[in-house]
């Protein structure tokens, strides 16, 4: 599916899950995918292809819906490759199994991305109690908010990992090569693995 403006545009008014199968889809001058709920009801993306835009790949608006996304494709955008709404939204989860180039925007709430794949662009969460599960590769810098967050990292993060408030948990099996920051709060960092970087609070 190739648009001129957007791939895909859904729109869910009614009581039922919007749920979004894809395969390729290409938004040439905005979204590759912008998917929005009306009411109370759940967003189910898989998407299985090339899913592109020219300013985000998959754009979500679900006013306090939870959303879930699973990508098993590659999943690129110019701006974002995955952004949620400014405005209140649920909980995200977001499974990478293929490639994501691009930034990544969650809302509002209390957000999950686990990554057996390559991001390839910066990942920022927000205010909720928020989890970064990395089993692969994150090429790209990581910032959370003042909720209480979690990171568990197998993989490699080659970006600085900025965890901000809260009581935040920090496991490294794997090997994080850039900064590590933390706000005022006591937070927990344990490792095994390769820690190579300078400027970390630990």
């Amino acid at each position: 599916v190739s648009g001129e403006a957007y791939g895909i545009s859904a729109f869910q008014r009614g009581t039922g899950a919007l749920n979004i199968t894809t395969d390729d889809v290409e938004g040439r001058q905005s979204a590759g995918i912008i998917a929005q709920v009306a009411g109370p009801v759940p967003i189910n993306a898989t998407l299985n292809g090339d899913t592109a835009g020219a300013t985000s790949g998959m754009d979500e608006t679900a006013f306090g819906s939870d959303v879930s996304v699973t990508n098993n494709g590659a999943l690129s955008g110019g701006d974002f490759a995955f952004r949620s709404a400014d405005a209140d939204t649920g909980d995200v989860t977001f499974d990478n199994n293929g490639a994501v180039n691009g930034a990544v925007r969650f809302g509002t709430g209390d957000d999950s991305l686990t990554n057996e794949g390559t991001v390839q662009g910066d990942i920022a969460f927000r205010d909720g109690a928020n989890v970064l599960t990395n089993n692969d590769t994150v090429n790209g810098a990581v910032s959370f908010g003042s909720g209480d967050d979690t990171v568990t990292n197998a993989g490699t993060l080659t970006g600085d990992l900025a965890l901000g408030g809260g009581i935040n948990s920090v496991s490294n099996s794997g090997s994080i090569t850039g900064s590590v920051t933390s706000g005022a709060c006591a937070d927990a960092f344990s490792y095994d693995g390769t820690f190579a970087s300078g400027g970390s609070d630990f």
